[in-house]
This record gives C-alpha cells, sequence and structure tokens, in this order.
C-alpha cells in the first residue's frame, strides 16, 4: 500500500471515508519541481515531484523493488494534491533530521520526516507574507553548523535567506527562478547564485558579481 497523509482537520477526517490503500499516478511533469535521491535508514529512495491531469501538485517516493536495479522501482509514499503548485522540493537537515521540504508557489513550506514520511511543521516563507508568493526555494548549510538553512526567492524579486535557528535576512532586486550554492571563490563562505544573474556573498550577505 501507498501511504498518504491528511491534512485536513479532525471534523474532516471523522466524517471522510480513506482507502486502506492506494496508488497514485505518476503524473505529468515528473521531477521538473523535483527530483531528488537520497539514503534513508540504510536504503536509498527517489522522491519526484509532478502534476495530474487537473494541474493539482503533488510528491511521491519511490524505492527498490528488489535488489536488483532492473526490476525497477515501487511507489512506497504519495502525499496530498496540493492546491498551490509546487516550487521546489529538497532534502535537508533540520533539528536533528533528515526532512523533506516542499515548498508551494503561495510560500507554504511542508517539512517531512524523511524516515516516517509524517508531517513535522508547516510554516510559511518570508515571501508569503506580502511578496507575491514563492518564486524559487533551496536549502543548504551556509553557516556549516550541520543544520540547513532555506533560501526563497519571491515573486517581487526580493531573497531572504532565513532557518530556524538562522537570523534571516532579505536581498532585494535579486530575482530568478532557479538557486544553486556552492563554493565558487576563495573565501570561506558559500555563495548563492540565480539564473537572474547574481552572485551573492552569504557572508557578507550582499552581491558580489552579476
Amino acid at each position: 500500500a501507498v501511504r498518504r497523509p491528511s491534512m485536513s482537520s479532525n471534523s474532516d477526517r471523522a466524517s471522510a471515508v480513506r482507502p486502506t490503500w492506494s496508488y497514485l499516478s505518476f503524473g505529468t511533469y515528473i521531477g521538473a519541481q523535483g527530483l531528488v535521491a537520497a539514503t534513508v535508514a540504510g536504503s536509498i529512495e527517489v522522491y519526484a515531484t509532478a502534476s495530474s491531469l487537473t494541474f493539482g501538485s503533488y510528491w511521491y517516493a519511490l524505492s527498490k523493488s528488489t535488489t536488483s536495479l532492473s526490476d525497477g522501482l515501487k511507489q512506497t509514499f504519495a502525499s496530498e494534491e496540493f492546491a498551490s503548485p509546487i516550487v521546489n522540493l529538497s532534502v535537508a537537515r533540520i533539528a536533528g533530521e533528515q526532512r523533506i521540504v516542499v515548498a508551494l508557489q503561495d510560500g507554504t513550506l511542508i517539512q517531512y520526516d524523511a524516515a516516517s514520511k509524517q508531517i513535522r511543521e508547516i510554516a510559511s516563507s518570508p515571501c508569503g507574507n506580502g511578496h507575491d508568493g514563492l518564486r524559487a526555494f533551496a536549502t543548504g548549510d551556509l553557516n556549516r553548523d550541520g543544520a540547513d538553512e532555506c533560501i526563497s526567492i519571491c515573486v517581487d524579486d526580493m531573497l531572504f535567506v532565513h532557518g530556524p535557528a538562522y537570523a534571516t535576512w532579505s536581498l532585494a532586486s535579486v530575482g530568478g527562478t532557479a538557486i544553486a550554492l556552492g563554493q565558487m571563490d576563495n573565501d570561506t563562505a558559500i555563495e548563492i547564485v540565480t539564473n537572474a544573474g547574481k552572485v551573492i556573498d552569504s557572508a557578507a550577505r550582499k552581491p558580489q558579481w552579476s
């Protein structure tokens, strides 16, 4: 059976008829907003985003059906369909756990425990508060403390860097629909790069190249 969570209220759950098993269509635009492989409890899992024919967005987990890759992958978990499109799915280290972070266009950030697939937290990106929503999202350990930060680009081109134990900072007029992180010069800071052409030093918290 493919496990699926419910994000409805307790009263909704009480009156709804839930299937004892289900299998979700692999959908369209598979992996367009996230296709990630991760090792969980010693096993490799693949997390893929997708859309349905009605343009709802969701994600699912795949694992090897046997010890042979030639036997293909089986679907072991499927999320609910979200009313807002998925912008990005990533795997991050948060609060000492390996988590799957699903970022929605309306700014909602849903964190799942990677092992159990249970929802750990539903929060809002700063882009969901007066910045017209989320356009790009990524996670990475910018300060090398073992916990990942969240990097959000809003529809109004504002960049926010934020995390549970990280002081939020922002830059205006950054833009972009995709984010990459890495060491791109000979200093100690990780750079944040967007496909709008900005290279931002995460320690100095300002653009260092366009």
